[in-house]
């Protein structure tokens, strides 16, 4: 009944980012919506990684690998930290309410599938990516906080994109985290934080080097460096996973 439990409340809350908070729609924005919005492309294509890849996609995997509640649960915990964090950082405090509403659902989540909380010690080849990250991030979180409040800010659903901004940032330090302690500790699921924040980060380099001058965008410097970090955190953990499989599979077996 738990697992049954969990995969529904992953699915209706999955809906209620991705398309309640207008994820998807958002994230689409930049390739199929018309000049009328081109300058808010790189803030609603912001706002859309943030809630449809990074916190709607995660949900729609547990309702189909139910093991995975712990990982997912920390992912939109972290993500949450990202959020409130960043509304503090620009004094936007109606960002805080986001927040807490994912805080509670990954709190709702880890309950329903009876996830433990433990921490494993984070993958030591990816320590250092981690610190770049944090680096790329944070000097993105900086620049967007530099520049709030807007002349012309794009709302939805009454809340800032810029604040939100600054939080997509922010989730490179604290999901770069959760994604190297889940390689580390080689947890069911590991590639799902990693390959949602890598694709995450690259995307949004690769539409600031499309439009190094709008709001929200990363610039051509920094945007070749997100797609970069982002390749190269993916292929490091891949490698590391791989690498681990291969020597479980060499184990020799106890008679």
């Amino acid at each position: 009944m738990r697992t049954a439990a969990s995969r529904i409340f992953a699915v209706l809350t999955a809906a209620f980012w991705a398309v309640g908070f207008f994820g998807t729609i958002d994230l689409l924005v930049v390739m199929f919506f018309d000049d009328s919005w081109r300058e808010s492309y790189l803030l609603e294509t912001g706002w859309g990684t943030l809630f449809t890849v990074l916190v709607a996609a995660p949900l729609l995997v547990h309702a189909v690998r139910p093991r995975t509640g712990g990982l997912v649960a920390a992912q939109l915990l972290a993500v949450a930290v990202a959020i409130a964090a960043a509304a503090v950082w620009t004094g936007y405090l109606p960002q805080l309410v986001p927040a807490l509403l994912l805080a509670a659902n990954a709190a709702g989540l880890a309950a329903l599938s009876r996830a433990h909380a433990a921490a494993p010690p984070i993958d030591g080849w990816l320590r250092w990516l981690v610190v770049a990250g944090a680096v790329l991030g944070g000097a993105f979180a900086a620049a967007c906080v530099d520049t709030y409040p807007s002349l012309s800010p794009d709302i939805t659903l009454g809340l800032d994109h810029l604040p939100m901004q600054a939080a997509l940032g922010l989730a490179v330090i604290t999901l770069g985290a959760v994604a190297a302690a889940a390689v580390g500790g080689r947890v069911p699921g590991a590639r799902l934080p990693v390959w949602t924040l890598a694709g995450s980060v690259a995307w949004v380099g690769w539409w600031s080097t499309a439009y190094p001058d709008l709001e929200g965008s990363m610039g051509r410097g920094l945007g070749t460096a997100a797609i970069a970090w982002g390749c190269a955190f993916a292929a490091a953990a891949e490698w590391r996973l791989r690498r681990s499989a291969v020597r479980v599979g060499a184990a020799p077996a106890e008679h």
